[in-house]
C-alpha cells in the first residue's frame, strides 16, 4: 500500500536487440526501416498507467571484412559481439563486465568501424578456463572488455540524463533489459 501516493516513474528497457520492426506493423512504428530492431524503449508510469514515449532503433550490418560477422550500432549489440570474441559466447556479457576493470578502455568513435577493426582471428576458440587464462590475447580481451563497458556506461548515462531533464516530474527509475545487468 502506498498511502494514497500516486507512483510515477520512468521505465527504460535497453537490450542488445529486441523485436524487429516488422512486429510493429499497423502501429506508429510501421515506417521504421524493415531491417531495424528495438534497442531501447522508454515508458512513463503514472499510477497504474504505463505509456510508451520513445523507442530507439538499431540496424545490423554485415561486415565487409569479416563475412561471418554482422555488427550493430547499439551499445548492447557491441557488448554481445565482444562477448562472443572474448569468451566464444555472445551470452557471456556478465563475464565481460567482470573482466572490464582489469583492462584499459579505448575511445570508440564509430561502433561499426571498431568492430570491423578487431582481430577476429584472435577470438577465443578454446574449451575451458585454463585455455582462456593462458591465451596470448588475454590483455587484449581485458582491454576490449574495458572499452565496451565504458561505451555502455557512456551511452546509458547520456540517455538517463536526457530523460531526467525531459521528464523531471518522474521520481522513480526502473532499468530493465539485458543492458541493465551490465551497469
Amino acid at each position: 500500500r502506498n498511502g494514497g501516493v500516486k507512483r510515477t516513474g520512468e521505465i527504460v528497457v535497453l537490450d542488445g536487440a529486441g523485436n524487429g520492426s516488422s512486429c510493429f506493423e499497423g502501429s506508429e512504428f510501421e515506417n521504421v526501416p524493415s531491417d531495424s530492431h528495438e534497442e531501447c524503449s522508454v515508458y512513463l508510469q503514472n499510477g497504474s498507467d504505463i505509456k510508451l514515449v520513445s523507442k530507439r532503433w538499431l540496424q545490423f550490418k554485415k561486415s565487409s571484412r569479416e563475412p561471418l560477422h554482422t555488427f550493430s550500432t547499439g551499445a548492447g549489440g557491441l557488448y554481445e559481439k565482444i562477448s562472443e570474441h572474448i569468451f566464444n559466447c555472445p551470452l557471456s556479457s556478465g563475464k565481460v563486465m567482470g573482466l572490464a576493470p582489469f583492462g584499459t578502455a579505448a575511445d570508440v568513435l564509430n561502433r561499426i568501424e571498431f568492430q570491423e577493426n578487431i582481430s577476429w582471428n584472435e577470438s577465443f576458440n578454446g574449451k575451458n578456463k585454463n585455455e582462456w587464462e593462458s591465451s596470448p590475447n588475454l590483455q587484449n580481451y581485458k582491454n576490449l572488455a574495458a572499452t565496451v563497458q565504458m561505451e555502455l556506461e557512456k551511452d546509458y548515462a547520456e540517455l538517463l540524463l536526457r530523460l531526467k531533464k525531459q521528464y523531471s516530474g518522474y521520481t522513480n527509475l526502473i532499468l530493465a533489459g539485458g543492458c541493465a545487468h551490465n551497469c
